[in-house]
């Protein structure tokens, strides 16, 4: 959309191009010095989500039909890569699983290939839908990658799961975790707390999990409201006081100064840290850092929100026709 002498023209949704034939990257001389969560580089396999999780700005930007690159494609810039002294590198694209699913390439071929060039334990995968943790696709991961995954678990609670638009169920995050680690993978789980309409009923069955599922490590975020989210619209209509990202806690992390949501992912953080298969020694100086992080966090959120009221006049309306483009 956009304004022409004054008036307002929108354009009608384009079909998102195909993927193939695209050039290579200009690529830096000094890229092999990066680290990106211990790869040098985050290479993208495709774009499109079959997924509609309500926070994930995946199907906004590139809508929900899967476009895979040829493999031979991705092959020749891993090359060149390797040619500026690149040695990590990490599939990029939403959930790594849904490569091929457009019948461009295969996951598991592709995995191979490239672990036949950068070797098996530079090569990563990190992020992985529970319900899509098959016992092939896992065995492959095991095989041709450093054997670690990351699942996007979020909450504990099924009325949350379901409130999130996750699409799976408390059931099916237990039976990946064993899977997983039935062939040897290790495995981290991505929690969020501060959802709107989040109850303590909800908080504690997700904490209850955390302590329960022991995972490797843990990735624990406020809900945070990206421009074109069903999320993002429901915190657009949602009054600060009924916000748990600007509620103000009263209970034992009150005297920290913390919101609701701050509070409980401080909390929740501080139970990972000794639920995980490796604990971690809670010191005076970690547990100052943590409380620094929810607090950041929540500034960020805070002043993400208010900028999204602000500019869209509290409508909805632009989120309602992102979101139904495919």
């Amino acid at each position: 959309a956009f304004l022409r002498e004054g008036e307002e023209v929108k354009t009608p949704p384009r079909r998102p191009p195909d993927l193939s034939g695209r050039p290579l990257p200009e690529i830096p001389s000094d890229v092999w010095r990066q680290d990106i969560r211990g790869a040098q580089v985050y290479l993208e396999t495709h774009r499109g989500c079959l997924g509609g999780c309500g926070f994930c700005q995946v199907p906004c930007f590139f809508g929900r039909r899967v476009r895979s690159r040829p493999p031979e494609e991705i092959e020749k810039e891993v090359k060149a890569f390797m040619e500026r002294g690149v040695r990590r590198i990490s599939f990029f694209g939403g959930t790594s699983t849904h490569y091929g699913r457009d019948g461009e390439g295969d996951f598991i071929d592709l995995l191979e290939r490239v672990s036949k060039l950068l070797g098996p334990k530079n090569v990563s995968v990190p992020d992985l839908r529970v319900d899509e943790a098959d016992r092939e696709v896992l065995e492959a991961l095991k095989r041709y990658t450093i054997g670690f995954l990351i699942f996007g678990i979020e909450s504990g609670s099924t009325r949350m799961l379901r409130k999130m638009r996750k699409g799976i169920t408390v059931e099916q995050i237990w039976e990946g975790v064993e899977k997983a680690r039935e062939v040897g993978l290790e495995v981290g789980g991505a929690f969020i707390v501060g959802y709107p309409g989040e109850t303590e009923e909800d908080y504690l069955e997700t904490k209850e999990m955390v302590e329960e599922l022991m995972l490797d490590e843990y990735t624990i975020s406020l809900a945070d409201p990206l421009p074109g989210t069903p999320l993002a619209e429901e915190v657009c209509r949602l009054p600060e006081e009924e916000n748990p990202v600007f509620q103000k806690e009263e209970g034992k992390w009150g005297r920290l100064g913390l919101t609701v949501a701050e509070a409980r992912a401080l909390d929740l953080m501080l139970t990972a840290s000794c639920a995980r298969s490796r604990p971690i020694l809670l010191t005076d100086g970690f547990y100052r850092r943590l409380v620094e992080e929810v607090k950041r966090q929540g500034e960020e959120v805070r002043a993400n929100t208010r900028d999204l009221k602000r500019l869209l006049g509290f409508s909805g309306t632009v989120f309602r026709e992102k979101s139904r483009r495919k």
